[in-house]
């Protein structure tokens, strides 16, 4: 059956359509379907699920808005990913998803804007460690929403993991991690093995501005020994040690 309409944009689409089922989700029906002003809703009905394919970073890079998802691997070194500029995305989603913390894995605003990050009680800065692998965080860019010249990356969903454990063989050396900044790391717990045998230590060290029970230093762990650190209520920059066999 064949339709007629008074728009060349409605028409070559109903005449795709006739021919062989559209999938409406392409550009090209898109932009036809904009040329008309038309409110259309559209649902897939063959074909394989529409999937959304995750970019793994292993190393500094700046988001691509043609990828919704986004997996920061830090095993190797740091990973900075840095976003596009909110006014370039209005009201787009991007979820970011911490597969290692071993580094440092960060999200940053394009640090030639003005762009800020809010995510929970965590309102005003540009860039923003994920604290432990699982941790997970959707943004959402929006254009001024306080009225104060600033654009802004919402965080709309966290998945705040409590929880961490870590273990590092030592036999050929020492080891040193840095536990995230306790000001990301709220509520959670960080436990951490010597599984070594070589009489090597594993330090782990508070974070740039952080203490660890008050002191900038570090807390070294001995072969076959542990520890577990907390964040102290109250506090934004103290580690408390909650539990200890460190020599």
């Amino acid at each position: 059956m064949a339709f007629t309409y008074g728009n060349d944009a409605l028409n070559a689409l109903a005449q795709a359509v006739a021919a062989e089922p559209a999938d409406l989700s392409t550009k090209a029906d898109v932009t036809a379907l904009n040329a008309t002003n038309a409110v259309v809703s559209t649902k897939q009905t063959t074909g394989l699920p529409i999937a959304l394919n995750p970019s793994v970073v292993t190393a500094d890079t700046t988001v691509d808005p043609d990828f919704p998802v986004w997996v920061l691997k830090a095993d190797a070194n740091d990973v900075t990913l840095t976003l596009p500029p909110a006014a370039n995305v209005p009201t787009r989603q991007f979820t970011f998803i911490c597969a290692d913390a071993t580094h440092v894995p960060t999200i940053a605003v394009d640090g030639t804007t003005t762009d800020v990050l809010f995510i929970g009680a965590i309102q005003g800065p540009t860039s923003f460690p994920l604290p432990a692998s699982g941790y997970t965080l959707l943004l959402t860019a929006l254009i001024d929403p306080f009225g104060l010249g600033l654009n802004v990356w919402l965080a709309t969903a966290v998945v705040n993991i409590q929880g961490n454990v870590v273990e590092r063989d030592t036999s050929g050396g020492d080891v040193t991690q840095t536990l995230p900044l306790a000001l990301t790391a709220i509520g959670q717990l960080f436990a951490y093995k010597n599984s070594g045998g070589g009489g090597h230590t594993f330090t782990i060290n508070p974070a740039a501005g952080d203490t660890i029970e008050g002191a900038g230093t570090g807390i070294a762990i001995a072969d076959g020994k542990s520890a577990v650190f907390g964040t102290q209520s109250g506090a934004t920059t103290n580690w408390i040690l909650l539990g200890q066999a460190l020599a």
